[in-house]
């Protein structure tokens, strides 16, 4: 009775000072850098639906994606948790959370462009006529092999804000090419800066392009609670929700439905285990909204 006593005191003396979870995700480029809150919502969201106390936080200094991912595969816990884009190479350095984190929407792009630009993008029709345009990238992007694979000039740019310069300069590359919700959000962000800077207005570049989460290996826990949190804000709706505040009114002012959508391949892809799952995917939000019947 005595020993069982001491045993049930010392239990509870030890999960009284029990460390919390910690989750440290990336810290943005730069305070205008809000590419990636949305992602950092719905991990908030999906950790808060789940059981256990957690801790989450931004990482101490600005990493690019390359270094986020050595970081991460060396378990340095100088980050724990990074967004990226499902690649065979990366699936053999992390693990994956594969729930499409953005519906396959990153895969839609479209252009940043100089305005004067844009009469001639009007004629764009086919991969062969964007052949004559170079498309400008971050250091290390990993749409970089997409587009090179498909025959696509590609300039790097060392720093995100960088690029805006670059592109509206017109002596290293005609195109940035954004995904759906970040080229609206950027162009009214910086549009007062450049004011010759436009969203292009006539095709979207589209190829197989998934955003998961990525763990280390090691850390199997934390990305089966955080794929248990996905799938319940999925079946309760809360994910939709959020998905409807940060991009529905940018899709909307897209005129998708009036776009030409020119398919390249993506021969890096990774695994996507729910593409019989309609919901997981944007044509099925695009026509269930009325915003487009894109297949």
């Amino acid at each position: 009775m005595h020993v069982w006593y001491w045993l049930f005191v010392f239990f509870l003396g030890s999960s009284a000072y029990a460390v919390p979870l910690e989750i440290i995700y990336p810290k943005p480029e730069s305070d205008s850098d809000t590419r990636y809150n949305y992602q950092w919502e719905l991990l908030r969201q999906a950790l808060a639906i789940t059981d256990g106390d957690y801790l989450i936080r931004q990482a101490d200094t600005v990493m690019s994606e390359e270094r986020l991912v050595r970081e991460l595969a060396s378990n340095s816990r100088r980050v724990t948790i990074i967004r990226d884009n499902s690649s065979k190479a990366l699936d053999n350095l992390l693990l994956a959370i594969p729930i499409p984190l953005k519906k396959g929407m990153l895969g839609w792009r479209v252009m940043l462009t100089h305005q004067d630009q844009q009469p001639a993008l009007r004629q764009v029709e086919t991969i062969y006529d964007l052949r004559e345009y170079r498309f400008g990238l971050g250091q290390g992007w990993a749409d970089k092999p997409i587009l090179l694979a498909a025959g696509l000039k590609v300039v790097e740019g060392l720093r995100y804000d960088g690029l805006f310069q670059m592109l509206m300069a017109g002596n290293r590359f005609e195109l940035f090419p954004r995904g759906l919700g970040e080229g609206v959000a950027e162009y009214h962000a910086r549009k007062d800066r450049y004011p010759d800077m436009v969203l292009e207005e006539s095709f979207v570049l589209r190829y197989p392009y998934v955003e998961y989460f990525y763990v280390n290996k090691r850390n199997k826990a934390l990305a089966e609670r955080i794929e248990l949190g996905l799938n319940r804000l999925i079946e309760n709706g809360t994910f939709t929700a959020i998905f409807d505040r940060y991009f529905e009114q940018s899709l909307r002012l897209l005129n998708l439905d009036t776009r030409t959508i020119i398919d390249i391949k993506n021969p890096f892809i990774g695994q996507v285990p729910y593409l019989d799952q309609e919901e997981y995917w944007l044509p099925h939000y695009l026509n269930r909204k009325g915003i487009c019947d894109c297949q």
